[in-house]
């Protein structure tokens, strides 16, 4: 469905099947100047769950404020290290809707990119055309695909693929789900680093969330708000799957192979590449943990 709000031109997709999430596809305008001043409180109101806004989405703009964007349509989940030009994808975005901002007139379109039937895209296609020439660039709006303009990037990728390869052909007598989805809400799913079953006659579940974090490379003051983050995230995942212990027999709500969601018992696992150096440090990780 297409529509038209405060100058601004909608693609709106009601989804394909019935779990896709419906949400806006894209936006295109002729930019101008900001209408008036930002509405943050009402900006805020934009749902947001927590578990996005701790895995690194904020609330972004399809169509900038600088270049006459507003709110409702118009706002999508953001990868933050995006939204804020802290990485080189983001810094490429950010001079992209400058560009746009002093162009008055000039067409702006941006497209979101889904890679499943959530309602946050995978990737954003932001096009500028200034004076018949098309300046664009496609991002990755995955937060967990960044974390520093350095070598962290690709050490924390490869180890994430390092431990799902490593339980998808080396774990025994156990099946293993990487990247699997949870449904968290009505309107929300979470992505599960890692779901395995043992085959141990008992539906037993072990749910490992994967973090690449170099505790040794943290300042002080910021060990403790990433392990509270990282607990209550893998805490989130954990409750909906505590829910289908007490599913019926073909419950649609199952979250492995859909033969109904019946879980013995259920665990979970914060899984980092090595313990940090620092014996206060790793002290106040494990009672953190162990609360």
């Amino acid at each position: 469905m297409m529509f038209t709000a405060a100058g601004i031109g909608f693609l709106f997709d009601h989804g394909v099947s019935i779990d896709r999430v419906p949400g806006t596809a894209a936006a295109w305008t002729r930019a101008r100047s900001a209408p008036a001043s930002r509405d943050r409180s009402r900006q805020a109101g934009f749902p947001l769950s927590p578990t996005l806004a701790e895995g690194g989405y904020e609330r972004g703009h399809l169509i900038a404020h600088a270049s006459g964007g507003g709110l409702d349509a118009n706002v999508f989940a953001q990868a933050r290290h995006v939204n804020q030009g802290w990485s080189p994808d983001g810094r490429r975005y950010r001079q992209l809707e400058r560009l746009a901002a002093a162009n008055p007139g000039c067409l702006v379109f941006h497209r979101l990119i889904y890679g499943d039937d959530t309602d946050v895209p995978d990737l954003n296609e932001l096009t500028v055309i200034v004076d018949g020439q098309s300046h664009s660039g496609v991002f990755d709006n995955r937060p967990g695909v960044w974390t520093s303009p350095t070598r962290l990037l690709r050490r924390g990728r490869r180890f994430h693929q390092q431990v799902q390869i490593a339980f998808l052909l080396g774990l025994a007598g156990a099946s293993a789900y990487p990247e699997h989805h949870v449904r968290l809400t009505r309107v929300s799913r979470g992505r599960v680093d890692l779901h395995v079953v043992p085959d141990l006659g008992e539906r037993y579940a072990v749910v490992i969330e994967i973090k690449s974090t170099d505790w040794d490379a943290l300042r002080e003051d910021r060990v403790r708000p990433n392990v509270q983050a990282h607990i209550r995230q893998l805490l989130g995942y954990l409750d909906r799957y505590i829910e289908d212990m007490d599913a019926a027999p073909g419950d649609d709500r199952n979250l492995a192979d859909g033969s109904g969601g019946v879980w013995d018992s259920v665990s979970g696992v914060l899984l980092y590449p090595r313990r940090p150096a620092k014996t206060a440090r790793l002290q106040l990780i494990d009672d953190l943990i162990s609360r």
